[in-house]
């Protein structure tokens, strides 16, 4: 029911931003945006196989996620989005998906069934782009703020976000988050499927010279049910980002301390150093990241992260 008054909001929302801006557009119009709307239909198939010490049984996930995507016609700068995924299990469930109950088996977490991915509707007009409703939301690199899309479940966000560049040069990207769906979902199960609250996500680039940029971030994250308040947390950081013909360079550092309703009392830091090296075809890279602790009270913390990407397996809570 939770997951369905979710879903029910958002569309919700979505009538009332349209109400005066499109709905006010001639019948005519709103029609010509519908038929020349584009539908997309996606497929993915996904195997994994987990053999974890402490688990008599081996997972075996054998999954398919399907996506129907679409986007309507432009009517006086506003467009609406649909996605929808349904992710159904080929063969046996022999893993714990976090909702299926089998416990005997390790979890990989591709939960089965219905989940509305996207529902939003966005207004563009030259460097400034406002969106409300359920949609996506990466920052950068993805390493504090993503999508997730290494599972089959995507991480989608309840949000406002107002996109614009004052200048040239600058970017501003902030939104207000109210519920963070979750890759655990559709349902609840052993993780829950959505963190409720009130999270502030805000990421400024500001290009120093061609191919050297400096980002700053601030990301407040307060979130209310199930294990949300170990992870509500304040963020703030600096990126830089840089080439120099074959090579590319990126540093960031950033502090967090708890926030709101953290019932924890900390204070950690983050460092990240890295580099690229083009030759030809091929690309090396090295890099050294560090998340420090405040003296075994907690950890540097990035809930809303696309984690594997940067931490394998290792994942917060």
């Amino acid at each position: 029911m939770l997951h369905q008054r979710k879903i029910l909001a958002s569309i919700t929302l979505l009538g009332l931003f349209m109400n005066d801006a499109v709905l006010a557009a001639p019948l005519s119009a709103i029609s010509e945006a519908v038929e020349s709307g584009k539908g997309h239909l996606n497929f993915r198939y996904r195997y994994e196989q987990v053999d974890q010490t402490g688990f008599s049984e081996q997972a075996e996930a054998s999954t398919l996620r399907s996506r129907f995507t679409w986007l309507s016609g432009e009517i006086d700068n506003f467009t609406v989005g649909l996605e929808m995924d349904y992710v159904s299990a080929i063969g046996s469930e022999r893993y714990n998906s976090t909702t299926n109950g089998k416990s005997q088996y390790p979890v990989v977490a591709d939960p089965t069934g219905f989940d509305l991915n996207q529902a939003y509707i966005n207004y563009k007009r030259d460097e400034t782009s406002l969106t409300a409703g359920k949609q996506r939301i990466n920052h950068a690199n993805q390493r504090f703020v993503g999508g997730v899309a290494w599972r089959q479940n995507e991480q989608t966000f309840d949000a406002f976000r107002a996109v614009f560049s004052p200048l040239d040069e600058l970017s501003i990207d902030y939104s207000y988050v109210w519920n963070v769906d979750r890759i655990f979902g559709p349902d609840n199960g052993a993780r829950p499927a959505e963190w409720d609250g009130t999270s502030h996500l805000l990421n400024a680039a500001y290009t120093v010279a061609d191919g050297h940029e400096l980002q700053g971030f601030a990301y407040f994250l307060d979130f209310e049910n199930a294990n949300g308040p170990a992870n509500s947390t304040g963020t703030v950081g600096l990126s830089y980002n840089g080439k120099f013909d074959r090579v590319s360079l990126q540093a960031t550092m950033a502090t967090q301390s708890d926030y709101e309703s953290s019932p924890l009392d900390y204070a950690a830091e983050f460092y990240s150093v890295g580099a690229d090296l083009k030759l030809s075809v091929v690309k090396l890279t090295a890099g050294y990241e560090e998340l420090g602790s405040d003296n075994g009270v907690a950890g540097f913390r990035t809930p809303l992260a696309t984690l594997h990407k940067f931490q394998g397996w290792a994942t917060d809570s």
